[in-house]
């Protein structure tokens, strides 16, 4: 079967190719590249149609959806926290304010839909606003809120800190997203993510993300992105490396529309992107002050100058460790945009070094990103190649 017909047809796969028959399982070890690879793939060859979900509520009603239960992925190092896939890259303004967002503890639908390109200026229940409850606050995804201030005074991630630090070899560092209140709650927005578990091992931090449901296409790679940093802050703060990161979900899946855009994906070309260096230590403090900053920013930056951004532009040098200038000036980047200041736009664009910058001038479209070949098993390649054909028997993975 040819990959245009996978959006509007019924799916088909290789003879012997069922959801018990899984010809690989993506392990600790391997890249990030590899990894999310071979997680559609094992969606695409090995999911089970499930029918649409049935509440009105969730974002899948309605839609076909292949679905891959309790699937998990490995990385070897959190620190890989970008998906280099040239058929679905992430957005870097999305990303970094997903981010910002998740750490100021905000659960304000505002703060985040700052970040939308799309929807912004449309109504409160297009793009994010419809996951609002109220149109004011995001109940569910607020993973920060849920993190840092669950309830008054209670802050998970130092708690967990602490615990790391009186005892290294701890299996207690477990911050809980996914609340009692949430099993029967109705509302547009449950949390997708269960919880989140630092386990320190050799003077590594390692991170494990369980999911109850998770989206492969569009929000695993934005999962990833912060939930690694996550592990990169609280490494910092504990005096460890940062080790490798687990991603379980319950239900992984694809929705039909993603389909053919995951197969391409498969074996599309990896992008070269430059590694974000070493966080410094204690970064914990750092990333607060930078919350604080993007909140005055995104609330003042409606009425900035051109002068202004470029000064702001380089006072940021002075207010952050050089490896978090980068996300800082992903988000001046954004707040220009949106204050319609193109020029400070492309200014601010050029002086973002890092994969970041790459990202950003990538997302403007003032830079080409270089292509290398992909990262992946050839076993890879001829599963996908079957799933395509949509016949013969599965190739054995070594």
């Amino acid at each position: 079967m040819d990959t245009s017909d996978v959006a509007g047809s019924a799916l088909s796969r290789p003879a012997g190719m069922t959801e018990a028959a899984t010809p690989f399982r993506a392990e600790t070890g391997q890249s990030l590249d590899a990894a999310y690879r071979e997680c559609l793939l094992e969606i695409l060859v090995g999911g089970e149609e499930v029918a649409p979900v049935e509440s009105e509520n969730s974002v899948g009603a309605g839609r076909r959806t292949l679905e891959r239960r309790n699937m998990s992925m490995g990385v070897a190092r959190a620190t890989d926290c970008i998906v280099p896939n040239s058929r679905n890259l992430i957005r870097a303004t999305l990303a970094v304010g997903r981010f910002v967002w998740m750490m100021s503890g905000s659960n304000r639908l505002e703060d985040v839909r700052f970040y939308e390109s799309s929807f912004r200026d449309g109504p409160r229940d297009s793009g994010v606003g419809k996951f609002s409850d109220d149109g004011i606050s995001i109940p569910g995804s607020s993973y920060g809120a849920r993190l840092f201030m669950p309830r008054p005074g209670l802050d998970q991630v130092s708690e967990c800190i602490q615990v790391i630090r009186s005892d290294p070899v701890t299996r207690r560092a477990a911050m809980s997203v996914y609340q009692p209140e949430d099993a029967g709650r109705v509302s547009a927005d449950i949390p997708c993510t269960f919880g989140v578990i630092a386990s320190p091992r050799s003077n590594c931090l390692n991170m494990t993300v369980i999911m109850r449901s998770n989206n492969a296409w569009f929000l695993l790679p934005y999962n990833i992105f912060e939930f690694s940093l996550l592990g990169g802050i609280m490494a910092s703060e504990v005096g460890m490396l940062p080790g490798d990161y687990h991603h379980f979900a319950v239900s992984m899946h694809l929705y039909e529309e993603h389909w053919k855009n995951a197969s391409e994906s498969v074996d599309a070309p990896s992008i070269a992107l430059d590694g974000f260096g070493e966080m410094p230590a204690e970064s914990l403090a750092s990333v607060r002050k930078l919350c604080a900053w993007e909140a005055h920013l995104r609330h003042t930056s409606a009425g900035m100058s051109k002068r202004q951004f470029a000064a702001e532009n380089r006072r940021i040098r002075g207010l952050f460790p050089e490896f978090w200038q980068s996300f800082a000036k992903v988000v001046l980047a954004k707040a220009a945009s949106n204050a319609g200041k193109a020029d400070s736009v492309l200014e601010i664009a050029n002086s973002t070094h890092g994969p970041l910058g790459q990202l950003l001038r990538h997302e403007l479209r003032l830079e080409e990103l270089e292509e290398i070949e992909a990262s992946v098993r050839r076993p890879v390649h001829e599963q996908l190649e079957l799933w395509r054909r949509g016949s013969g028997e599965p190739a054995e993975a070594v």
